[in-house]
């Protein structure tokens, strides 16, 4: 084909017509990858996302602003963390486009796919694309395919379901481990995953436990002698021997918790004891122990039965003793500073006591529960901490109530302020369905011969990045917006906390709630306390 003549061509004619009023899309990519699909072949989370890549590749229009990831998380329902922060970004106006392989990978809930698929997304005027299915909500033609599909994919992932729940029941009647990870103390068997055995590591600190627990050492002590001898938590064990694949930071301290849990475990005479808990909807929930289902002398023990059960007998027997004492003790007052109160040196919460009937502190126990080397003395009276609370609130209630009324001031011209805050992001829009059209245009005019394919490149780079920062000015009036209505409602709640507390000269769980973040005390028994909205006026 003979090379059209480009002489004399201006910017108006630079571009094949174009009619549609087509708008350019900041697009998540959306992948997942279920338990159950692991063993499936083309549904890996790097083939999804390259199918999601080429696609956009050969759609000008399309931008991935950013790939959302739910690995080893369940389609039957919605609540998975990548999906959740995927739908915020979707509100706050950063994506306008949602892309996945197919429907399979968005959700296999038919009701709650329907939910989201045909009435939220498309509310908020959200294009969907699922790429094997060849679905895209922009196009009607295919919208009468989308309840059966869903049914379907929730069909097809229920009968998976019952399918894997057989085989796990199955293998739980015949006494093999179902689990993810072993047991502290035991690992899985080179040759058989479903059969445990004695780990060399771990299985001997489960001896020493139970030796301790017989001489009538506390669980607190037990945690601090493991501690103090540097031994590896069973959450950081397992990170160390590769179990546990999450990298995170771990307590170098046991707690008396973890060891009460390893004193009541039958898995360590050798006895298999599952279904301690099951999925509903999603969700994983305990059950009864009338519900458990042990099978005896699956694997070697750790510990003799005569260990165990006497374990059980003096644990049952100090259970009955703090019974008794609590009935004679004077319950305490609630704690309105629960999970608030820190420890500045080694940065753990202060457990509140009590001195003399009424007198209440709060004390640094890390010392005590971990080890010489955790920290130091450390402690304040709950009187000191509430009156200094009450004495700034005071001192403060003037600077929130001001900051309140000039808000409710501004709020009277905030209606011109919005009205003009959304006539810039309609101009902005405008200005990006422009760019957006030449944008689609660009191809035609290459494959025309009306420019070259290293004028195609250049101009397609220039217009991505002015709609890049198109969106970006968009996203900003977007927040200014956003951000006028939210501080007045931030200040209106706390004014009339505040007021509360002026009035009724007391401080309460909700006041702490709403206005504190955290109090940090020092050894002087001096502290601070952080308030929230301090917070907003150094944002401010």
């Amino acid at each position: 084909m003979a090379r059209k003549s480009r002489k004399h061509i201006n910017d108006d004619t630079a571009f094949a017509e174009i009619t549609s009023t087509s708008i350019c899309y900041n697009a998540a990519a959306y992948v997942r990858l279920s338990k159950d699909d692991t063993k499936k072949r083309g549904d890996s989370i790097e083939n999804q996302r390259n199918i999601i890549e080429n696609y956009v590749a050969i759609n000008s229009d399309i931008f991935i602003k950013e790939v959302y990831v739910d690995n080893d998380q369940t389609g039957i329902n919605f609540e998975r963390p990548a999906f959740q922060r995927m739908l915020a970004d979707v509100h706050n106006g950063k994506i306008n486009c949602i892309i996945v392989k197919d429907l399979s990978r968005f959700g296999r809930n038919a009701i709650d796919g329907g939910y989201y698929l045909e009435k939220l997304l498309p509310e908020l005027k959200i294009r969907f694309i699922a790429i094997t299915d060849q679905y895209d909500s922009n196009n009607p033609e295919n919208t009468l395919l989308l309840p059966l599909m869903n049914i379907i994919n929730e069909s097809y992932s229920l009968d998976i379901s019952r399918k894997m729940k057989a085989v796990n029941q199955q293998n739980i009647n015949d006494g093999r481990f179902i689990g993810r990870i072993a047991p502290y103390g035991y690992m899985k068997a080179p040759d058989d995953c479903h059969k445990l055995m004695p780990d060399p590591e771990s299985a001997p600190v489960v001896k020493q436990i139970y030796k301790w627990a017989l001489e009538n050492v506390s669980n607190t002590e037990i945690a601090r002698r493991l501690s103090s001898k540097k031994i590896m938590t069973p959450a950081y064990f397992n990170f160390y021997k590769g179990y546990e694949k999450k990298d995170k930071s771990f307590s170098p301290y046991w707690q008396s918790a973890r060891v009460a849990i390893i004193l009541s475990e039958r898995v360590y005479v050798g006895d298999m004891v599952q279904g301690k808990s099951k999925t509903a909807r999603g969700k994983t929930v305990l059950t009864d122990p009338s519900e458990w289902i042990c099978v005896p002398n699956t694997h070697e023990p750790i510990i003799t039965h005569e260990m165990f059960d006497e374990v059980q007998h003096m644990r049952k027997d100090k259970q009955k003793r703090d019974k008794a004492y609590k009935k004679n003790v004077k319950p305490y007052t609630p704690n309105i500073f629960k999970g608030k109160v820190f420890c500045y040196h080694c940065g753990y919460h202060m457990r509140r006591s009590r001195e003399k009937s009424e007198i209440y502190k709060f004390r640094c126990d890390s010392k005590a529960i971990y080890g010489n080397n955790a920290c130091i003395a450390v402690s304040v009276l709950e009187t000191d901490v509430i009156d200094n609370i009450i004495k700034t609130i005071f001192k403060d209630s003037k600077m929130i109530h001001g900051r309140y009324s000039d808000l409710i001031e501004k709020s009277v011209h905030s209606n011109n302020a919005e009205n003009d805050i959304e006539m810039k992001i309609k101009d902005v829009e405008r200005e990006l369905n422009n760019k957006s059209r030449y944008l689609k245009g660009l191809y035609e005019n290459m494959i025309n011969e009306l420019i070259t394919p290293d004028e195609f490149a250049q101009m397609k780079s220039d217009y991505e990045k002015d709609i890049e920062e198109l969106y970006e000015k968009a996203n900003v009036l977007r927040s200014i917006k956003f951000k006028l209505s939210e501080e007045k409602a931030t200040y209106g709640g706390y004014s009339e906390t505040v007021s509360n507390v002026l009035r009724k000269k007391r401080l309460s769980n909700d006041v702490i709630n709403s206005l504190i973040d955290k109090i940090i005390v020092k050894q002087d028994k001096s502290f601070e306390v952080i308030y929230y909205y301090n917070e907003e006026r150094e944002v401010s």
